[in-house]
C-alpha cells in the first residue's frame, strides 16, 4: 500500500471545510418509484434504491440512510440471510410473510404493517403463497455501515462475507 504524505491545515480552515452543505428538499412521486421497481424487476435484494444526486453521500437518503423500494414477486422469496445493518420495512401493498431465524417461523406481513429487523438477525421476505406483489419501503443503516468499512452479509450455511471492509 503507498502511505501519502499527510496536510497540515491552520484549525479555522478546517472548521470551515467541516460545516455541513446546506441540503436540498427531494421529492419522489409514487408512480415513478413504483414503476422503476417494476422495470427492474422483483429482485429479492431490493429493486430500486431513492438517492439524491446532491448529497455528500448519492446512496444515502439522509446521512447515513438508505431507502429501498422492494417488489417480491407471487411464488417467489428472498434466501435467508442476515447482516450488518438493520432494516426497516413499511409494507406499501400486499400480503406475504417475513422468516425471522428460520425458514419455518415465519410472521404474517399486511399492507400498513411496519416491521424492524435489528442488524444480524436472520431474516428471509417471503411470498410463495402470494397472488399479487408485495410492495416494501425499506429503510436501512447501509450507507452508515459502508463508510465505517463494516458492511457484511451472511446467507444461510455460509460464511460472513465483506461487501465493504476497512482494510
Amino acid at each position: 500500500m503507498i502511505v501519502q504524505e499527510g496536510r497540515l491545515i491552520p484549525f479555522v480552515e478546517y472548521l470551515e471545510r467541516a460545516r455541513p452543505q446546506r441540503e436540498r428538499p427531494v421529492i419522489w412521486h409514487s408512480r415513478d418509484i413504483w414503476a422503476a421497481a417494476n422495470e427492474h424487476g422483483g429482485h429479492a435484494r431490493g429493486s430500486v434504491a431513492l438517492t439524491r444526486d446532491s448529497a455528500a453521500d448519492k446512496t444515502a437518503i439522509a446521512p447515513g440512510l438508505s431507502l429501498t423500494a422492494q417488489i417480491v414477486e407471487p411464488g417467489t422469496h428472498a434466501p435467508v440471510h442476515s447482516h450488518s445493518f438493520w432494516h426497516l420495512y413499511f409494507v406499501q401493498r400486499g400480503e406475504g410473510h417475513i422468516a425471522i431465524d428460520s425458514e419455518r417461523d415465519l410472521q404474517s406481513l399486511h399492507t400498513g404493517d411496519w416491521l424492524f429487523v435489528p442488524a444480524w438477525c436472520v431474516h428471509a421476505i417471503d411470498n410463495r403463497a402470494g397472488t399479487v406483489p408485495l410492495e416494501l419501503i425499506v429503510l436501512q443503516n447501509l450507507p452508515q455501515n459502508a463508510a465505517l468499512g463494516n458492511l457484511a452479509r451472511a446467507d444461510q450455511d455460509k460464511p460472513i462475507q465483506l461487501t465493504y471492509s476497512a482494510s
